[in-house]
């Protein structure tokens, strides 16, 4: 930030003032709204929107009939689909998420190959690569 003397920013609806040029924002899993103001109405508003992804961890990878899906954070439920390497839909799952954060992902009924695991959430947006021996 440059220009101003007073920057307001609204970070997920808390309002933070600073008089410096630099300031480090602890973000929170799941979407971020960060909105920053100066005390000169000529610099205008900066907003942006930044989504920070719990992890997830899928084991064993490459896979034989089945793999865990550990799921980081607190969501009760995860989405979870299964896509090809042309990006065809093998199978699709919303399953709730137990307190071992561990899930069963089948992969007995997908020949061998190269897939991507997508997997989302309220906190969660990642895709991992997998292949199934």
């Amino acid at each position: 930030m440059s220009g101003g003397t007073k920057y307001n920013i609204l970070l997920n609806g808390n309002l933070i003032t600073t008089y410096d040029d630099n300031i480090d924002l602890s973000l929170s899993p799941g979407i971020n709204t960060i909105r920053v103001t100066a005390n000169k109405e000529c610099q205008g508003v900066y907003e942006e929107i930044i989504f920070i992804s719990e992890d997830i961890l899928l084991s064993p990878n490459p896979a034989n009939a089945s793999s865990k899906l550990w799921v980081g954070g607190f969501d009760d439920n995860v989405n979870i689909t299964l896509f090809d390497i042309t990006g065809r839909v093998i199978w699709t799952r919303n399953d709730k998420v137990p307190y071992s954060r561990s899930l069963d992902v089948p992969f007995n009924n997908v020949k061998s190959g190269l897939y991507i695991l997508k997997v989302d959430s309220e906190t969660i947006k990642k895709s991992i690569k997998v292949i199934r021996e």
